[in-house]
């Protein structure tokens, strides 16, 4: 097996070039669709993606689990453990592909109390929506199982190329469909069809590389209850993620409707492209992260948490001080000051990334040691008092309300209890030194984002001129202070060298 740096770096550069290029493309979307038909047609998208997100939920986390459960067949050759749980999944995929378009079928009365009074006259949401029910079953019953494999032999990159090519080809049919004809429904019906090519690529790639792995064999009863008991965490962490991200969207549709579903859901493409970018070096290292545990002492595991905890908030304090300093500007430059948003909750979106994004590394160890079940009650906490808080501040103090509901459970039920569980269950440690670096970086971006924003503040020029000169601001100063701050930190030279052997891995 290939070294587990050697994976990760192309890993990581396969998913920064399929998160650059599919941002990009859909950022282009997102403005001929938002000129072109309306900001009422980009919050349709948003509210039908948020709806079959959440009954996607029917999966109940059993593609996580098993890729976790192959990491030790895979790390001992063991193939017909491998075959056994590729063939579990395959049936577990089919059954899960039949309930989704059951539930989806019967919930489609419910569609219109979920719009509130500003569809799009030429619309008929439930065609629509049975476009959108396809593309979200149609991998269930062809060949998404296989990318197992490629998860658990932490070659992610295949699965990245495959879908930067499709989803190249899909963004290029789809901007020329909407620039030519203006028409809403050729543009939603291109999307499953490219599903539907790339799962047949994976199919036809992963059967080249790993012939040797076919759904064949019946999984031991001692692997089946090493795997339900994973499930029964991750059916309620996939809950929890999902009130997280798909129904504020349905919130916010069913209160404020679909105009500020739009104006939302603009601010939180730019804030969830930033953040594809974390998701691609997270994808990246996952799979090297989980054969290390299964592989290295805890001591040796903990040393490189700290050490990516320390490079990943030196990419979060950049990211951050970014979306302080353009993000008002450059959604006035994209969309106009009728679809911007308060300052007030500009800011809370930034809290927000951040809140989100202190969890990134501790989550890959906390995955990676299959707690789900350990944590399924902080899970449990999280959707009810994210669901709850939603609702309630979202009815008195609207679009804020939402925001600061989800940044008060990611920070309380994320970050602190699931912290705690890691470091109990697996370490063996207290987290009191954790939660020390964690408050010292907090401080030293806050010091770094006051410095930026200030020096940002005699930028004085309109348009991509000014965009660009405020971001050479951000990129030379939050780097450089980052660096100053940090020149005690014995984690800087570890990742240092860390990173400079991961750039000479061939």
């Amino acid at each position: 097996m290939d070294s587990r740096s050697k994976n990760a770096k192309r890993n990581i550069i396969s998913g920064f070039i399929r998160k650059g290029q599919s941002i990009i493309l859909q950022f282009l979307i997102r403005t001929i669709i938002l000129y072109i038909l309306g900001a009422k047609y980009l919050g349709l998208t948003s509210l039908f993606t948020s709806v079959l997100t959440v009954l996607s939920l029917m999966d109940l986390g059993f593609s996580n689990a098993i890729i976790f459960c192959m990491y030790k067949p895979v790390a001992e050759n063991d193939k017909s453990s491998i075959c056994a749980y590729l063939s579990y999944f395959k049936k577990i995929y089919f059954i899960t592909g039949i309930v989704i378009m059951t539930v989806g079928i019967i919930s489609m009365p419910i569609l219109k109390f979920l719009i509130h009074s500003d569809l799009p006259g030429d619309i008929n949401i439930y065609i629509i929506y049975l476009v959108y029910l396809f593309n979200t079953v149609c991998s269930y019953f062809l060949y998404a199982y296989k990318g197992a494999l490629l998860d658990a032999f932490q070659r992610i990159d295949i699965s990245n190329n495959i879908q930067s090519a499709v989803l190249l080809c899909q963004h290029l049919f789809q901007i020329l469909i909407l620039i030519v004809f203006e028409n809403y429904y050729y543009y939603v019906v291109l999307t499953p069809v490219f599903s539907v090519i790339y799962n047949l690529l994976i199919a036809y790639i992963t059967k080249r590389k790993y012939p040797e792995y076919i759904c064949s064999g019946v999984l031991s009863n001692f692997q089946k209850e090493r795997l339900y008991s994973r499930v029964k965490g991750l059916i309620i962490s996939r809950i929890s993620e999902t009130s997280r991200n798909s129904f504020d969207s349905i919130i916010i549709s069913s209160i404020m409707g679909l105009t500020n579903v739009a104006i939302y859901n603009n601010y939180y493409y730019i804030h969830s492209s930033i953040y594809s970018f974390m998701v691609a070096i997270n994808q990246g290292i996952q799979s090297s992260i989980g054969n290390s545990l299964v592989c290295e002492s805890k001591k040796k595991n903990l040393k490189d948490l700290f050490k990516f905890t320390f490079m990943s908030e030196w990419l979060i304090c950049f990211c951050v001080v970014s979306l302080l300093s353009l993000y008002q500007p450059f959604m006035i430059f994209w969309v106009g000051k009728e679809l911007c948003i308060s300052e007030i909750n500009m800011f809370l979106f930034c809290l927000y990334f951040y809140v989100l994004n202190m969890c990134n590394i501790r989550n890959l160890y906390f995955d990676g040691c299959g707690l789900w079940d350990k944590g399924k009650y902080t899970y449990c906490l999280e959707t009810v008092g994210n669901l709850f808080l939603n609702i309630f501040l979202g009815m008195f103090i609207g679009m804020s309300g939402i925001l600061i509901a989800t940044i008060m459970t990611l920070f309380i039920f994320s970050f602190i209890l699931r912290t705690n569980i890691l470091f109990k269950e697996y370490f063996h440690v207290s987290p009191r030194y954790f939660y020390i670096k964690h408050t010292l970086y907090a401080l030293i971006i806050m010091i770094i984002a006051f410095s930026v924003c200030f020096l940002n503040s005699f930028v004085n020029i309109d348009g991509i001129v000014g965009l660009i000169m405020k971001e050479f601001i951000c990129i030379f100063v939050s780097n450089f202070m980052y660096i100053i701050l940090n020149f005690w930190n014995t984690d800087m030279k570890e990742s240092v060298m860390f990173l400079k052997n991961l750039l000479l891995v061939k």
